[in-house]
């Protein structure tokens, strides 16, 4: 499949296409709600068209990742932080405004840590629309981007994707 027919007929991509992070639902007033499960009719589409798009690894706790995913998001422009949840798993969502017609997107940024290692995984779906043309996989690109940067800079090994 080619990305420009994925663009056209899916709206939510995941790093984590076996256990993607949860993403709640906004309702009126920016309330948050239920959880929206990732369609599992676009698995075989994602997997075919953005392969590329997978779980990271960075050798960091998962507080620091916390820190530096939270100053990623808080400098993208109409971007603001809806929910941060630290537990045994890290998670932070928040709701992104597109440039040119101000729609709605969520993204859900989850962290596990494991000795010494934090697991990143990425979700971002368009509130509206069937398709996305390919806005979600650029964003979760350009977050794994920064991530990647912004761990580097304050010492961490870095990153790779898992099998």
């Amino acid at each position: 499949m080619f990305p420009l027919k994925a663009a056209l007929s899916i709206n939510d991509i995941t790093s984590d296409l076996v256990d993607p992070p949860t993403i709640l639902m906004v309702e009126s007033g920016g309330h948050l709600g239920s959880a929206l499960p990732f369609p599992p009719s676009f698995k075989a589409t994602q997997r075919e068209a953005y392969p590329e798009i997978s779980t990271r690894h960075y050798k960091t706790t998962k507080m620091s990742a916390l820190k530096a995913v939270e100053e990623i998001l808080e400098k993208f422009p109409r971007t603001r932080i809806l929910r941060k949840e630290a537990g045994d798993e890290v998670y932070l969502q928040a709701e992104f405004s597109t440039r040119l017609l101000r729609f709605k997107d969520d993204v859900a940024v989850r962290i596990r840590e494991a000795e010494g290692v934090s697991t990143i995984d990425i979700r971002s779906r368009s509130r509206i629309g069937q398709g996305d043309l390919g806005t979600n996989a650029n964003r979760i690109r350009g977050l794994y981007a920064r991530i990647n940067r912004k761990l580097a800079q304050v010492g961490d090994a870095g990153s790779h994707d898992k099998n």
